[in-house]
């Protein structure tokens, strides 16, 4: 989602030090497979500050688990199953307009929803699915709201274990034309 296809901001995103008063969210992102089965997947700690939208988590997220930022996503509170989600966020619903349409009319968009608001509170889960087509499952939780390291600069990987798992390449479809002979 660079370029001319990602107008909204610039990912990965800049560094920078907390505002004062903002808080950081400790986020364990869980690699996981279509069933939601976690035992043994690798697992990333990501500090996001609250104010940042979840598009541009979605971003870090992508960056984490060495995924391109180049297929659409969405966060979902169905863990096993996103089409009985009561709850969502999708890239769709920043553009209804695209030749995808949405795929849930109701569920918000991710470029102006923040991470404070989807994630409100401890121990709030939501699956993230980046990549409709192959499917990569991540189960995103938020462990803790702490306040910011003096210095430091967020978002920042806290902890990294395991070596992701990786995402197979979209396949690329070739149409032939034929002429009408």
């Amino acid at each position: 989602m660079r370029g001319a296809a990602n107008p909204y901001c610039k990912i990965p995103m800049d560094r920078r030090e907390a505002e004062p008063g903002e808080r950081i969210f400790l986020f364990k992102v869980i690699q996981s497979n279509r069933e939601g089965n976690v035992r043994g997947h690798p697992y990333r700690i990501l500090a996001i500050p609250e104010r940042i939208t979840l598009f541009e988590f979605a971003g870090e997220i992508c960056q984490a688990f060495h995924l391109g930022f180049d297929h659409s996503f969405g966060f979902y509170n169905n863990i096993k199953n996103f089409y009985q989600s009561t709850e969502g966020y999708e890239l769709f619903g920043d553009n209804p307009e695209t030749w995808e349409g949405k795929v849930r009319p109701e569920f918000k968009g991710v470029v102006k929803t923040r991470v404070k608001r989807a994630f409100p509170e401890k121990g709030k889960k939501l699956l993230f699915l980046f990549d409709y087509g192959d499917e990569c499952y991540l189960r995103v939780e938020l462990k803790e709201i702490c306040d910011p390291e003096p210095g430091k600069r967020y978002p920042a990987l806290q902890r990294s274990e395991g070596k992701a798992i990786p995402h197979p390449p979209g396949q690329r479809l070739i149409f032939y034309v034929q002429s009408g002979r």
